[in-house]
């Protein structure tokens, strides 16, 4: 069994650190001289450099954390200052579901229905492809409400609607996003609709998500920015409200960043991983053929002793 120089780095990459990658290439270059050369340190590096499967887990619970932080502080952020939670209230404390809901849906549901298929790159499609479409489907039910609460806010108080960037923009975003999830409930859940067709709009599928995903983010900082420049007192004195607000934008940039680092990475990929273990099964194939032959000259030793 032969390895090129791209099987060995996804060998080395596949059983961790330097340490570890000299104990399994040493025990296996005592068993024959046809031994799998070993990659320089300036491949280690690259391989170190590029993430790979020991980072993905950091990050991504990093992401979380920084999503689930992002919706609390905006959360805080309304219920403390803005007015308080009351559906049937006074307009200001009817409007903070708004942001709140579409940091919930918009964002953070959002982010963790495209982060699925990374999260479990070996569970049944079908069962990723169901979670993918309830995490979509309640991040619309969730932004439908965030909707209705800032329309009716508006109507309460007697504010003209979708005057500003941030409501055109956030109305143009819902539009694509209901067109999306209708074009994939479509094409991939009916059986009528071929194999080929799929695949040809699985690559749009992709990346019309991630544009809509960065833009929901953008979005959500316009909006950021426009109640808080209407509604913060004494910012430019760093008030507890101002540094609220600043820390619940940057968690939500912070968790964009990480979500699209994940999912637009390659070495994050189902192919990677599949390549990754197809190389470890044939490496220790490999190693226990040595043995195999290690052990065939020692009985024969011993029967011409």
């Amino acid at each position: 069994m032969t390895f090129d120089k791209t099987d060995q780095l996804d060998i080395l990459h596949c059983f961790g650190n330097d340490h570890q990658q000299e104990r399994l290439f040493s025990s296996s270059s005592r068993l024959s001289n046809n031994t799998i050369p070993m990659a320089t340190t300036k491949e280690r590096s690259i391989i170190a450099s590029q993430g790979g499967r020991y980072c993905f887990s950091t990050i991504c619970t990093i992401s979380h954390l920084l999503g689930i932080s992002a919706a609390a502080l905006i959360g805080i952020w309304m219920g403390v200052y803005g007015g308080g939670f009351d559906w049937n209230g006074n307009w200001k404390s009817q409007f903070t579901f708004h942001p709140l809901f579409m940091a919930l849906g918009l964002q953070f549901l959002f982010g963790e229905a495209i982060l699925i298929f990374r999260m479990f790159p070996f569970t049944n499609k079908k069962l990723l492809k169901i979670g993918h479409g309830i995490l979509h489907a309640s991040a619309m039910v969730l932004f439908a409400f965030a909707l209705i609460a800032a329309f009716r806010s508006h109507s309460t108080a007697a504010i003209p609607d979708l005057y500003t960037f941030h409501s055109w923009i956030g109305v143009a975003l819902v539009a694509c996003y209901v067109l999306q999830f209708l074009f994939g409930l479509v094409i991939f859940f009916l059986p009528v609709i071929g194999e080929s067709i799929r695949k040809t709009y699985l690559s749009i599928h992709k990346v019309a998500g991630i544009i809509m995903f960065i833009v929901s983010s953008a979005t959500c900082l316009t909006g950021i920015t426009e109640k808080a420049a209407w509604s913060v007192a004494d910012w430019k004195l760093f008030s507890s409200e101002g540094l609220l607000v600043n820390f619940s934008a940057l968690s939500l940039i912070l968790y964009s960043i990480s979500v699209t680092y994940l999912v637009i990475c390659n070495r994050f990929k189902l192919s990677y991983y599949i390549k990754i273990v197809s190389y470890g099964v044939k490496w220790i194939c490999w190693l226990h053929v040595q043995f195999d032959e290690k052990i065939k000259v020692e009985e024969n030793q011993q029967e011409q002793c």
